[in-house]
């Protein structure tokens, strides 16, 4: 098998609080259900819409095998005092410089990461996906995409807009009012007075 994809069913907030990320009764360790130790060249990993910790993401990170190539993470909701997104980067980076996280690697066989979050207004099938910022940052001399202390969100201008059931979307993760600006128009934001929502 060469590539692996799991998510769950949760649509934008896992566990169903936007404040709290669910009790350590409902986390499972990764490395406890996905057999990585039995793949020999997986090349492609993706998880999404799981309830995890910043230490467990970071040791199933390291138990994957050289021959590994992509990695998505998306929509993952962080245990509370499990971590955070600018943790998880931050301590991802500190690793491969150390070479404690694939160890001894050139740069045409270190992994891309791609992370994958909600929209500000969510929309289903919708994310905002963060990749070249964040192989800057891990691999180069770029900055943590995300704030430090707000470390599970980004600023404005960071990351790609796409749709997962429209796959030639593609837009700058800016503010809706910029999108006009930018010669960009969206077939949703016409306006209907007898449309029972407004």
């Amino acid at each position: 098998m060469e590539a692996f994809s799991l998510h769950t069913t949760i649509i934008n907030n896992p566990y169903d609080d936007e404040y709290s990320a669910g009790s350590p009764e409902r986390l499972i360790s990764l490395q406890s259900f996905i057999t990585v130790d039995k793949w020999p060249k997986p090349r492609c990993f993706e998880l999404s819409r799981f309830l995890v910790t910043q230490s467990d993401v970071i040791s199933f990170l390291c138990a994957l095998p050289k021959s590994i190539r992509f990695i998505k993470l998306s929509m993952l909701k962080f245990l509370d005092e499990g971590g955070d997104w600018h943790g998880l980067l931050k301590e991802m980076r500190t690793m491969i410089r150390e070479n404690t996280l694939w160890a001894v690697r050139d740069g045409r066989s270190q992994p891309a990461i791609s992370i994958g979050l909600k929209l500000q207004n969510p929309q289903i099938g919708r994310a905002v996906w963060l990749e070249k910022q964040v192989q800057e940052y891990l691999y180069g001399e770029g900055q943590n995409p995300f704030f430090e202390r707000t470390p599970l969100d980004i600023p404005w201008r960071i990351g790609t807009q796409r749709d997962a059931f429209e796959p030639s979307f593609e837009r700058p993760n800016v503010p809706g009012g910029e999108f006009e600006n930018m010669g960009i128009y969206d077939k949703n934001w016409e306006y209907n007075a007898s449309d029972p929502q407004y």
